[in-house]
């Protein structure tokens, strides 16, 4: 007589003498007589009844981890030590701009500020190396080329002992930087009209305060009669 194995594997579930519910994993053999008849039939199963029970609750838990990334205000990015996304979260996609097929192509270096990319990279090298990397503020761009400024915390994931990626939760301050640079401007030309010596040189000075804050080349100063009724364009 000969047995052979069907490698083919089915789950099923059995209810014990107690009323508990098993879940087992399935692997049938049969066997055959001289003439290649079948003649029998064993079946073995094992119980994955906790495997299984641990796998959907840990299913469960990543299912609520995402619901509360996503629903997060805060930026959240999880990237390898080669600078590629793994995870971002839905308010990071949105504020940002990018949609999951420009993620799977883009690394750190692509959307970060030119200006501010080395203080990160430097900042990631002493992470990966152990060092405590408290805060980090830095500028990414907008998929239309908009900065954004962004400040929050950033930890390192190990595998047995070695880096293997990063996670930062980052919070949006674009509007506070652009306040402050405004105050500052304000109290700028607040000077300037003090100690100009003419308007055409206090005119030139707001025009270099203002291309601080305002994304344009070209700045036109009206002045009006006393009648209010006409523009003289002084600058």
């Amino acid at each position: 007589m000969e047995q052979r194995v069907i490698k083919i594997q089915y789950e099923k579930q059995l209810k014990t003498k107690t009323g508990q519910i098993k879940t087992l994993i399935w692997q049938r053999m049969f066997d055959y007589d001289a003439d290649g008849n079948m003649c029998g039939m064993i079946s073995l199963g094992k119980d994955v009844s906790d495997k299984k029970a641990a796998m959907e609750a840990l299913k469960d838990n990543k299912s609520r981890l995402q619901d509360i990334f996503d629903n997060s205000q805060d930026l959240i990015q999880n990237i390898s030590i080669d600078n590629k996304f793994i995870f971002v979260n839905k308010a990071w996609k949105e504020k940002l701009g990018y949609d999951d097929f420009d993620i799977e192509k883009l690394s750190l270096n692509d959307i970060v500020h030119p200006y501010y990319k080395a203080k990160l990279i430097y900042q990631l090298r002493n992470l990966y190396k152990g060092e405590n990397v408290n805060k980090i503020e830095t500028v990414f761009l907008t998929k239309s080329g908009k900065p954004v400024h962004l400040i929050g915390s950033i930890n390192c994931t190990y595998q047995k002992g070695v880096p293997v990626a990063s996670r930062a939760i980052l919070h949006d301050i674009t509007d506070r930087i652009k306040a402050e640079r405004l105050q500052k401007v304000y109290y700028s030309i607040a000077n300037l009209a003090i100690s100009s010596k003419d308007l055409k040189s206090l005119f030139g000075a707001i025009h270099r305060e203002l291309s601080k804050i305002i994304e344009t080349n070209n700045i036109f100063i009206a002045l009006t009669d006393e009648n209010k009724t006409h523009l003289n364009f002084a600058y």
